[in-house]
C-alpha cells in the first residue's frame, strides 16, 4: 500500500525563504508533503505546543542551517533558546529520523542574512547538530534542492519504521483473524452450550489436527468422558466415539484414562479393549 510521508521543515525564515521553496518542491517530488513554519508563526507558548504536535505527526525532521540562529523562545524546561534549536531538540527526544543540511560556506552569505548577536549560540548549535550525525552541505538553493531530493529518497527507502499516511479510500481494513482457541477456551465454550447436539457439532467443527490435540489432552478427555456418561442417546455415543483419533496413535496415559473411566459404556468399552489389543500388538507381524 502506497504511503505518503510528512516532513517537518525547520529553519530560520526570513533569510531562507527561497531556499525553503526549493526544499518544499524537492519534498513534493519525493511524493511527501511538507509541514513547517509557513503554517504558523513560532512566537508564543501556545504555538510551541502546536509545533510539537506537528513534529509528533511528522515522519521525518529536516533542518536547514545557514547564517542565522533565529528568534528566541523558552523550552519546556524553562531554558531560553532559539525556536529552531527547540524544534531540533524535541525531534531528537521523539527519535524522529533527522536530515540536516548545513551551508558549506557561511562566509559567503550576504551580511543581511548573517546574525551577529547570537553567533556563539549558532556555532554551538551547529556543533550539536553535527555531533555523531551525517550532514549534507549546500551552497545555493539549487544545490540544496538536489541534496534534499537525494537524501529524502534514501531516507524513505532506509527507514522502515516511518509510519506514513495513506488515503482513506485506499485503506484496507485487516482481516479479523481470530486467535486459535486454547483447550481451556474450548471446554469453557462447551460448558456454556446446553444442547448435547450443539456440543457435538462444535467438537466436529475443528479440523483433524485440532481434534487430535484435544483428545491427547487429559483435561479434555476427562470432560469428554463425562459428556459420554451423561445419559445421552446411544446413537450420539457412537457418533462421539468416531471423533476419537486412532487409539494406537494416542498417548498411553490418555488410553489408560479412557479404559479406566469409560467401562460403564459398553460400546465404548469394546472399542477401548480393541484399542488396547491393537496397541499391545503394535509392531508385531504375522507368522508366515
Amino acid at each position: 500500500m502506497e504511503k505518503r510521508y510528512q516532513v517537518f521543515v525547520s529553519s530560520t525564515y526570513d533569510d531562507l525563504i527561497e531556499e525553503r521553496k526549493e526544499v518544499t518542491q524537492a519534498i513534493l517530488k519525493c511524493e511527501c508533503f511538507p509541514a513547517g513554519m509557513e503554517l504558523f508563526q513560532a512566537a508564543n507558548k501556545g504555538q510551541w505546543e502546536i509545533i510539537k504536535r506537528v513534529i509528533d505527526d511528522s515522519d521525518f525532521y529536516l533542518l536547514i542551517l545557514a547564517g542565522r540562529y533565529g528568534s528566541m523562545g523558552v523550552n519546556d524546561k524553562g531554558i531560553k533558546m532559539g525556536f529552531t534549536e527547540m524544534e531540533f531538540d524535541y525531534a531528537v527526544s521523539k527519535e524522529k529520523p533527522i536530515l540536516v543540511f548545513l551551508h558549506r560556506k557561511p562566509e559567503s552569505i550576504p551580511a543581511k542574512f548573517v546574525e551577529k548577536k547570537n553567533s556563539q549560540r549558532l556555532k554551538k548549535f551547529k556543533e550539536k547538530v553535527c555531533n555523531g550525525r551525517l550532514v549534507s552541505c549546500w551552497e545555493n538553493k539549487d544545490q540544496l534542492h538536489g541534496v534534499v531530493l537525494d537524501s529524502l529518497m534514501k531516507a524513505k527507502k532506509n527507514t522502515p519504521e516511518a509510519v506514513g499516511w495513506i488515503r482513506a479510500n485506499k485503506y484496507k481494513k485487516p482481516e479479523n483473524k481470530e486467535l486459535p482457541l486454547s483447550i481451556n477456551d474450548i471446554i469453557s465454550k462447551l460448558e456454556q452450550i446446553e444442547s448435547k447436539y450443539e456440543q457435538m457439532k462444535l467438537i466436529k467443527s475443528f479440523d483433524h489436527n485440532k481434534q487430535k490435540e484435544l483428545f491427547n489432552n487429559e483435561r479434555f478427555i476427562r470432560y469428554f468422558l463425562r459428556f459420554l456418561d451423561n445419559n445421552i442417546p446411544e446413537s450420539e455415543i457412537f457418533e462421539a466415539i468416531t471423533l476419537i483419533p486412532h487409539y494406537p496413535l494416542m498417548d498411553r496415559h490418555i488410553i489408560n484414562i479412557i479404559i479406566s473411566e469409560a467401562k460403564i459404556i459398553n460400546a465404548f468399552n469394546d472399542l477401548c479393549v480393541q484399542a488396547e489389543y491393537q496397541n499391545n500388538n503394535k509392531g508385531t507381524s504375522k507368522n508366515p
